[in-house]
């Protein structure tokens, strides 16, 4: 049987498995399962001269998934026990908040990020002089993004953007629709992204969104919300847009980066897909080559990291604004595989910070506490569980790419989110204790 076909059984099998223990197809096992097992099938279907993984490789990719499982499994008998329990229910709709309150922050998060997005492109159009000149420099603009960046951009303001997707997946998933405010924070992330002509910021953004709505379902449905079932030909339009927005969005970074789609270590069939909207060389390369770099790192066993490193790079660059470490770089060291890539999965990263120990106890952690606060946010509909949730789901369904901890914007979004929940939550107390006191002295 070809490894492609055998990692489809058993991909298939993993995937029912998790069906069977959660009761539903999306979840913290299947969310994990999946793009590695998307990954893999791609990787071996060898549409490019890919050298076959070491075995230091499959044991590594094996091991973390079998500490993933465990750390899931683990929190089922620990679930029950607490089952036994009170359970204190808030209102599960909206987490306890109104939808005005979702939608202002929606909007201000939105508008910020699009004001971000603006000034990024006004510091690239004084530089270049319009947007033509701007999208044909697109190469050049890359290459100042990965040495170091735009000096004069305002920094960071695109996490608002990335909250405000989140809690648009989360507010579509209350209403069972898309509204028109919604929009305006993926516009922003887009504007954001095309300016820095990456993909990554992109799939990051719609991957928030896609579990914040799955999230957020698991709590309607359990809780049975009435006039909270889905309208079928809005959500139909909602994904038409989204997928429209992806698809062109990618494809623009994609033309404008002049991105080969012919590159000489491609098959026949590959090389076919060359004017292909969805499916290009280049998509291929980016759905498959990542475990070849993971497995070039190991075979070459040549990096040193500092404790936590990769993990906790944002830590790093303000120690280092404060002298207390060395200035570390963004961008990891580029494998050829046959073609150079410098993002080798998550596993690459927290083998070079912890060893082999933190490919065992790193996905043990993120499946128990993934699992675990499934459970409790469906339980509960804490706003304040519902981001460490969305946080660990993100990392999960990023980690065929790259530990997302490294990037500032993924700690900042979710530092936003619970802060913004914090005041919604306090103001309307603030707001009474001034009414009492007011009538209080009026008496």
């Amino acid at each position: 049987m070809h490894i492609s076909l055998f990692l489809l059984v058993i991909g298939i099998c993993l995937i029912i498995t998790g069906r069977f223990l959660f009761k539903q197809w999306l979840n913290p096992f299947s969310l994990y399962t999946i793009p590695w097992m998307i990954i893999l099938i791609m990787f071996h279907l060898k549409f490019m001269l890919f050298d076959d993984l070491v075995t230091e490789a499959w044991v590594v990719i094996i091991l973390g998934f079998i500490s993933y499982a465990i750390g899931v499994l683990i929190v089922f008998p620990i679930i029950k026990l607490g089952n036994r329990l009170p359970v204190k229910h808030l209102n599960p709709s909206f987490f306890g908040f109104s939808d005005n309150q979702f939608k202002l922050l929606i909007f201000i998060f939105g508008a910020i990020g699009l004001l971000g997005a603006i000034q990024h492109w006004m510091v690239l159009m004084r530089m270049f002089g319009g947007v033509q000149e701007v999208l044909i420099a697109a190469n050049i603009i890359y290459a100042m993004r990965v040495e170091g960046g735009l000096p004069d951009v305002l920094p960071y303001l695109s996490f608002f953007s990335f909250a405000g997707t989140l809690l648009v997946g989360a507010r579509i998933a209350f209403r069972g629709k898309l509204g028109f405010i919604d929009i305006l924070p993926i516009i922003a992330l887009i504007l954001k992204e095309i300016a820095n002509f990456g993909r990554a910021g992109i799939l990051q953004g719609f991957s928030e969104l896609f579990i914040g709505f799955i999230i957020c379902r698991t709590i309607v449905k359990y809780y049975n919300i009435e006039g909270q079932k889905i309208n079928v030909k809005n959500i139909a339009l909602a994904v038409l847009i989204l997928l429209t927005l992806v698809i062109s969005s990618t494809s623009t970074v994609r033309f404008f980066r002049g991105t080969t789609e012919n590159y000489k270590q491609s098959s026949r069939e590959l090389g076919a897909m060359r004017s292909n909207l969805i499916l290009t060389p280049s998509i291929y390369l980016y759905a498959s080559g990542h475990i070849g770099v993971l497995s070039k790192y190991l075979a070459q066993n040549n990096e040193t990291a500092s404790f936590g490193e990769n993990t906790f790079l944002p830590v790093y660059h303000v120690l280092a604004k404060f002298h207390f470490s060395n200035k570390t770089g963004f961008y990891q060291k580029p494998y050829f595989i046959p073609v150079w890539i410098n993002t080798g999965t998550y596993l690459r990263e927290i083998h070079a910070d912890f060893g082999i120990a933190g490919v065992l106890i790193i996905p043990f952690l993120l499946g128990f506490f993934s699992t675990y606060y499934w459970f409790k946010v469906r339980q509960t509909a804490s706003p304040y569980q519902f981001v460490i949730l969305t946080g660990l789901l993100t990392i999960v369904t990023m980690s065929f790419l790259v530990m997302i901890t490294r990037d500032a914007n993924f700690i900042l979004t979710n530092t936003l989110l619970l802060c913004s929940f914090g005041i919604l939550e306090i103001l309307p107390k603030i707001s009474k204790r001034i009414k009492m006191r007011i009538f209080g002295d009026a008496t």
